[in-house]
């Protein structure tokens, strides 16, 4: 529990505006917020090992929006692979030549949807509602922080 408080403490008490504006084009204000955000981690005594990977992860993942790739990724995984599967079946059984069409059509359409020049800004497609992409991000960059703090401090 201690672990969550000084993650939200970090990133969002501890976080100027000026910092969350810079971090994503500045790797010297990415790392002034990294060094910021993992000092409180010191009131956990972890060893030096587990507080650099806590800092450099939080500098990486925050300078170059690693987020959005996981996000992207997953939802590739999860999207495309699955239907790819499903719709392969489909598309050997389908009763003739303008059934296929239409599926492979479909699957290539998801394609371009989940393509990263369509899902770049947020790893969502660039049609979910802006507001939502938005925090649904947010979400994915906490839970990758929290993982990578959590697994730093119990195993380094």
């Amino acid at each position: 529990m201690l672990q969550l408080l000084l993650h939200l403490a970090g990133d969002y008490l501890l976080q100027s505006e000026h910092m969350s504006a810079k971090k994503r084009s500045s790797s010297a204000w990415a790392g002034f917020h990294a060094v910021t955000y993992s000092l409180s981690f010191w009131l956990l005594q972890p060893s030096w090992a587990a507080w650099g990977v806590i800092c450099g992860s939080h500098l990486l993942i925050d300078r170059f929006g690693l987020a959005r790739y996981v996000v992207w990724a997953k939802n590739i995984v999860l999207g495309l692979w699955p239907k790819w599967l499903c719709d392969r079946f489909s598309i050997k059984r389908a009763a003739n030549d303008q059934d296929r069409a239409i599926q492979i059509d479909d699957w290539q359409r998801e394609c371009r949807r989940l393509s990263w020049s369509n899902c770049k800004i947020t790893g969502y497609p660039s049609e979910v509602q802006p507001w939502l992409a938005g925090m649904l991000i947010i979400v994915a960059d906490n839970a990758i922080h929290l993982l990578v703090n959590w697994s730093s401090l119990k195993w380094l």
